[in-house]
């Protein structure tokens, strides 16, 4: 049944592509705000009646709506080529191709990591481990879903041109790190609150892995806006060859660092995969296209990523 979602959530990602390619970004916030108040009005009453068998319900329930509210017309005109572009179905296709096997790679890194920590430590630990990744990787990390909603048609447009292209990596990274920054202390110092809001006090246990993980947001940023010129010069085995290298090196990181300091171990892991990464991606950019970060842009990061990293280690020690 299961199935069906994925289809749903196909639907919608064609749907919501379009629209983000043709810059129609007030329309993806109407059909993703539409969808959740939709979806939760309707949810929070099956999931009390039925309890944990609503499980199954609620997520067909939410792949549904989603993918309903973006089939529905928004009145709008969609200009479409009459004849695509030589070779256009074929670039589509390959690039698709990368980015699939680099997703494919992440997952099945994430999966072996999950098995060595579920015998080495148990489920509990893997259950402890998923929700620290969750606070510090997803939820601070939901402002990168306007870096890639809005950034990348925008520089994929100036792909030709060196210097648009500079200017736009630049000017987003600050706009990114200046909103981002104060967002990450504040989440770093209400992480306990965060914990029993989203959780229970019975994970607690993760404060310090969240803690040490959220700095690494800053270069986060920096690699997710370098990262996009390599996709927007049509670099797929690029892209593939850098997401399977930090797939593979955030494993081995993962083993190594909760092996020496447990679950704190993994958030030093995490910041210690985007240490590596981020100046690997910079170099890409820098020798194989000529782009690179202005001195003002590096000044505010390296100052974004020391105010959250002190305010980290002033709240863990």
């Amino acid at each position: 049944l299961l199935g069906i979602v994925v289809i749903c959530a196909v639907v919608s990602a064609g749907k919501q592509a379009q629209l983000q390619g043709l810059r129609r970004l007030g329309n993806i916030a109407w059909g993703y705000v539409t969808s959740g108040v939709l979806s939760l009005a309707v949810a929070i009453p099956v999931i009390m009646t039925l309890g944990r068998e609503s499980i199954l319900p609620v997520v067909l329930l939410y792949g549904v709506v989603g993918a309903a509210v973006f089939l529905v017309p928004q009145r709008m005109k969609v200009p479409l080529a009459r004849k695509p572009a030589p070779g256009c179905a074929r670039a589509i296709m390959r690039l698709g191709a990368y980015l699939t096997a680099a997703a494919v790679m992440e997952w099945m890194c994430e999966y072996a990591f999950l098995s060595w920590l579920r015998a080495a430590a148990g489920e509990g630990t893997v259950g402890l481990y998923q929700a620290g990744h969750t606070l510090s990787a997803r939820y601070i990390g939901m402002v990168f879903t306007a870096l890639s909603m809005e950034f990348y048609p925008r520089i994929a447009a100036a792909s030709r041109s060196r210097m648009r292209t500079a200017l736009f990596v630049n000017h987003e990274l600050r706009l990114v790190t200046c909103v981002a920054a104060p967002l990450a202390v504040l989440f770093i110092a209400a992480v306990p609150w965060c914990v029993r809001l989203v959780y229970s006090a019975e994970f607690l246990a993760v404060t310090d892995f969240v803690r040490i993980a959220v700095p690494a947001t800053m270069l986060r940023a920096a690699s997710w806006c370098m990262g996009f010129v390599i996709l927007s010069r049509d670099r797929g085995r690029v892209y593939l060859l850098v997401e399977a290298l930090s797939a593979v090196l955030t494993l081995g990181l993962n083993i190594l660092f909760y092996g020496k300091m447990g679950l704190t171990g993994l958030g030093w892991a995490y910041l210690a995969s985007y240490l590596l990464y981020a100046p690997v991606v910079w170099a890409i950019c820098r020798r194989r296209y000529g782009i690179g970060l202005s001195r003002p842009t590096v000044l505010l990061l390296v100052g974004a990523l020391a105010l959250t990293f002190g305010a980290a280690l002033f709240l863990v020690f």
